[in-house]
């Protein structure tokens, strides 16, 4: 099955669980202190975990700018495009749209429409994105970007 989003998502395939996936709910905010974000563009080093499904390699660092203003976050792509996060807890933002997936049921292909969300876990060294499908409760992959000094 063949999972898509807008261009300023990952990129998933469906595959089957390789991993132990992760407590973390949907939309479930994390208790902690506040992280502070500084101004600016920012290089972040990569790392993907897949559990349900393929995330999209990315290798290098990325360019990016956090905007943190009350309850809404803005991640700055270094194309200049602006990708708009809702908060939900401390330290949380959520962004969600409709997608879909192919179902391949007999050679016959179904669009299967459902709900796509990531989730914005900022921490003391970068942030975490971890993508949902559907109602599920576990992500099905966490991209961690670790901002390099």
């Amino acid at each position: 099955m063949l999972a898509t989003g807008d261009v300023s998502e990952p990129v998933t395939t469906e595959a089957p669980v390789s991993a132990q996936e992760p407590v973390q709910q949907s939309g479930q905010p994390q208790d902690s202190e506040p992280v502070t974000v500084d101004s600016g563009q920012k290089g972040y080093s990569v790392s993907a975990e897949n559990f349900s499904c393929k995330c999209q390699e990315v290798s290098g660092i990325v360019t990016r700018e956090l905007r943190v203003t009350d309850d809404h976050l803005e991640i700055v792509e270094a194309d200049g495009e602006v990708v708009p996060y809702e908060k939900i807890g401390e330290n949380t933002y959520r962004r969600s749209w409709m997608g879909y997936y192919i179902l391949i049921e007999n050679g016959q292909e179904t669009k299967v429409d459902r709900e796509e969300s990531v989730v914005v876990t900022l921490t003391e060294k970068g942030y975490t994105k971890s993508q949902f499908h559907g109602d599920e409760g576990s992500p099905c992959c966490i991209h961690t970007f670790t901002q390099e000094d």
